[in-house]
């Protein structure tokens, strides 16, 4: 990475402006920004250190107006080229779904709205759908705090309905012998080809 005396700065993997600071709670950031210039990265930098100083004084933090549906938008683009084909349409449906379920704004989506959709899904899904669609709620909103657009995920103690437990099923002598007769040689125990042959 280039160093940078101003907190600007460019990657050589990646192309695009970068930003550099230390947000209100002490923690250096550092993010990808919308432009096309150095100038134009200063002048978003320095916008950013207002915001910081202003939450420093104020003590509240800023809380972005991004839609629901444009954070969707954002994570879609994000995970496209980290999941597989098949894997990239399930998610599609997911963030579908979840687009017409969750608020409008990502600044009201709270712990009692994920509970709600939880509540809503488990009418028609199964429990296991529905902990697959949360994974994904949970990762989207991960990343909107790590994009600084809320301060915390209000599903990371979410509630989610019980898997099943798997059934035991044990075979009967029939079917543990064909089982072993179908079985290549070498992966049937000594003692279990002597007793094949005094089987029915």
């Amino acid at each position: 990475m280039p160093k940078s005396r101003d907190g600007v700065f460019e990657r050589k993997d990646t192309a695009g402006w970068y930003v550099s600071y230390v947000d209100s709670d002490g923690k250096r950031r550092k993010r990808r920004v919308q432009a096309y210039t150095r100038t134009q990265a200063v002048a978003v930098l320095e916008s950013i250190k207002t915001k910081v100083q202003k939450e420093r004084i104020l003590g509240v933090k800023h809380i972005s107006d991004i839609s629901t549906a444009d954070l969707l938008a954002r994570y879609k683009k994000h995970q496209r080229p980290r999941v597989s084909p098949t894997t990239f349409v399930r998610l599609e449906g997911i963030l579908r779904m979840m687009g017409e379920l969750l608020p409008r704004h990502l600044k009201d989506v709270t712990q009692a709205k994920v509970a709600d959709l939880i509540a809503t899904r488990s009418e028609t899904a199964s429990p296991g759908t529905i902990q697959k669609e949360m994974a994904v709620l949970k990762h989207a909103l991960r990343l909107a705090v790590d994009w600084e657009l809320i301060h915390s995920n209000p599903a990371d103690r979410a509630k989610l309905p019980r898997l099943p437990e798997g059934r035991t099923r044990y075979l009967s002598p029939t079917e543990l012998k064909e089982a072993l007769m179908a079985a290549p040689e070498w992966m049937r125990p000594p003692l279990a080809l002597a007793a094949l042959s005094n089987w029915p």
